[in-house]
This record gives C-alpha cells, structure tokens and sequence, in this order.
C-alpha cells in the first residue's frame, strides 16, 4: 500500500510539472509545428531588416536587437489555433502591449518579461474567420522597443485600437 501511494505522489508531481511546463509560445509551437496544414520557418534577423521602411530608423533600431523569429501560420483555421494558444499564453504570463479589432479580425501584440536567464518575447498574434498567424520576436530589447516593434506596424483601417 505504501509503494502504490508513493506511486500516485509521484505521478501526480510529474503530471504537474508537465502540464505547468506549457506555458509560452516555443511550447505552441513545438507542439503543433507538424499538425496538418501548418506552415512554420524560422526567418534570419538579417533577412527581417531588409522588410523594414529605410527611413525608420527606430523599428530598425528595436528589430537589430531581436535574436530570433519564428512563424506560425495557419490558413484553414477557424478559430481552433486561437482557442489552443491562450492555453499557452495565459493573461498572466503575456501581457498586451496593442490590440487591434475590427469585428472578427484582430491583431494583437503580446508580450512576455523575462525571467532570470531569459530574453524578453513578444508575439504578433492576427486571427481572421479563416486563418491564424503567430509571429514570435525573442531577444534583449527593452519595454520602449517592444512598443516601437507594436507602432511600426500599420494599422490606419484595422479598426480600434487599444494599447
């Protein structure tokens, strides 16, 4: 009786640990980069810069800090990627830097502070009826180029904005 208690004790720490472990967007995306219809890359810093105005200095400035990108892209969604990636970025954990929404379509960056150890995360979320597309930005920038990262995205007809 001993040995089985101390079998379900364990088994319940490991459970816990486990489910607790799942919460950022590496582990969204590691966990459904093969499902079917998915499309994800990793995009060299470089290569991003060369997608950034010549004349905005401070987006450059903010993306040149920026140590890896990767995308999640879904075009056949319907709504099921947006549900499974709160679950991996709860409230808490991510906070809103802009949202963006114009009746079901919305864009939303969420960002995540740093841990001991860690670089600071922001995700580009855009949902529509019909597709999804998580875009992650890791690296050593600050609040303010976060926020310059959120500003330089054009959003004139995207609807309300809320920062």
């Amino acid at each position: 009786m001993k040995t089985l208690f101390i079998t379900i004790f364990v088994f319940g720490i490991l459970s816990s640990c486990n489910s607790q472990s799942k919460n950022d967007f590496s582990d969204f995306y590691n966990t459904h980069e093969d499902d079917i219809g998915i499309i994800t890359f990793s995009l060299p810093i470089g290569l991003a810069n060369a997608f950034i105005a010549d004349d905005d200095a401070e987006a450059k400035d903010a993306f040149a800090k920026v140590s890896n990108m990767k995308f999640f892209i879904c075009e056949k969604d319907n709504g099921y990627y947006e549900k499974k990636i709160k679950k991996y970025m709860p409230e808490g954990t991510y906070h809103d830097l802009m949202v963006v929404k114009n009746g079901k379509e919305s864009v939303s960056f969420k960002m995540k502070e740093p841990t001991k150890g860690k670089k600071r995360e922001v995700v580009l979320i855009i949902t529509e009826p019909e597709s999804f597309v998580a875009i992650s930005f890791v690296g050593n920038f600050t609040l303010n180029d976060a926020k310059e990262m959120a500003n330089s995205i054009e959003t004139d007809e995207l609807g309300d904005i809320r920062m």
